[in-house]
């Protein structure tokens, strides 16, 4: 009885220490099979993400030509008539480098679409990094827009694809690399000032910016419209360079921007979350597409070429028309301001001295002659 008492004892542990090994062994097969799958899958993961990376690197899409977003791969783009070019490419510094190109021109695509590039007024190019910018008019008009699948005689890099803007005789800001998309458009906002600002007289406390490992001062641009009462929700931000560039940016992105108003090529427009090449430095003004503000006085002076400028020439810089029936306020800082009627105001200058900004007016008592000059406007 006792030895078939033990003997059963036995039996139980001898199959309780099987059932745990098997067990063992399973969960270690198990382990191992989703180990070998999570890594099958981020495999798979990963080459799904290449591969729509390849796709989108292989075709654009252009916008606002027709009903639907036409999408364009590079097989169809080296299909069309190419142009090959040699030109020159100007960096924001100045730099200059020879450079060839070889690819359709915009006009030509859209033609053989049976669309008429001439018929808008901007491009709006985006690239795949989201850098963007607005193609104007007047290039759209003067100048080729080459699509380029082909860079100083070699094919673009991947990191380049599909296709890359060359605009020769125009700014490497418009060159846009990897292009995504493309959006025609028919009603681009249009610069026709009614009211001048100026940055000097701004009067507000800038903020400490670092800017190419520098420190610099600048202002937030949404604060400088604040405080001019600027109207520019659901507007376009336009500005122009000493160099002559012109730029349209959306507004969402200029909110978030900042003016810096010291060190080199101030006043200029920066911000922390876009690309270095988004910036622009020397800005001669700045703003909506009616209310403008001018850069500061040492920037202006040298734009003009001149301390001295006649009111005439500041107007037609910012498309600003003036009526000789109309009336005009001309306001200071501190916030005196004389009316003035549009033949008078005409007649006036710009002396943009070491004192600062001052409106001057020959043919005028002394009351319309201000100094710290903060703006200009037509009283409706």
């Amino acid at each position: 009885m006792a030895v078939r008492k033990i003997f059963t004892i036995l039996l139980v542990f001898v199959l309780a220490f099987a059932l745990t090994c098997c067990g063992k062994s399973q969960a270690s097969k198990t382990g191992e099979a989703n180990d070998a799958k999570s890594k099958t899958d981020t495999k798979t993961d990963a080459s799904t993400a290449a591969t729509k990376e390849l796709d989108v690197a292989a075709s654009f899409v252009i916008k606002g030509a027709q009903d639907k977003d036409m999408e364009l791969t590079v097989e169809e783009i080296k299909g069309l008539p190419a142009k090959d070019v040699e030109t020159q490419l100007q960096d924001s510094g100045g730099n200059i480098t020879d450079i060839t190109a070889k690819g359709p021109t915009l006009k030509d695509l859209l033609k053989n679409k049976g669309i008429n590039l001439e018929e808008f007024s901007a491009v709006q190019v985006k690239a795949r990094d989201g850098y963007a910018v607005q193609i104007p008019e007047e290039i759209i008009k003067s100048r080729d827009i080459i699509l380029a699948y082909e860079f100083n005689g070699k094919p673009l890099s991947e990191s380049d694809t599909p296709v890359r803007i060359v605009i020769p005789g125009e700014f490497a800001m418009y060159w846009v690399k990897a292009v995504s998309s493309l959006e025609l458009k028919k009603d681009s906002a249009k610069l026709a000032a009614d009211r001048m600002l100026f940055l000097d007289s701004v009067g507000l406390e800038p903020v400490e910016y670092t800017f190419d490992d520098e420190g610099d001062k600048a202002l937030a641009l949404r604060e400088i419209f604040d405080k001019f009462a600027v109207e520019y929700e659901g507007k376009p931000f336009l500005m122009k360079a000493r160099d002559g560039l012109k730029k349209t940016e959306e507004m969402e992105t200029a909110k978030k921007a900042y003016i810096k108003i010291t060190g080199e090529n101030a006043p200029e427009f920066i911000a922390p979350d876009i690309s270095y090449g988004m910036y622009v430095k020397n800005l001669v003004w700045f703003g909506t597409d009616k209310e403008v503000i001018m850069g500061t006085r040492q920037n202006l002076a040298a734009y003009f070429k001149s301390e001295t400028v006649p009111l005439e020439t500041v107007f037609k810089e910012v498309n600003m028309e003036i009526k000789d029936d109309k009336d005009y306020m001309v306001k200071a800082k501190d916030g005196y301001s004389a009316d003035i009627k549009g033949k008078d105001l005409k007649q006036g200058e710009l002396l943009l001295s070491d004192d600062g900004i001052r409106v001057n007016f020959k043919q005028l008592p002394k009351k319309y002659n201000i100094k710290n000059l903060m703006e200009i406007s037509l009283i409706n």
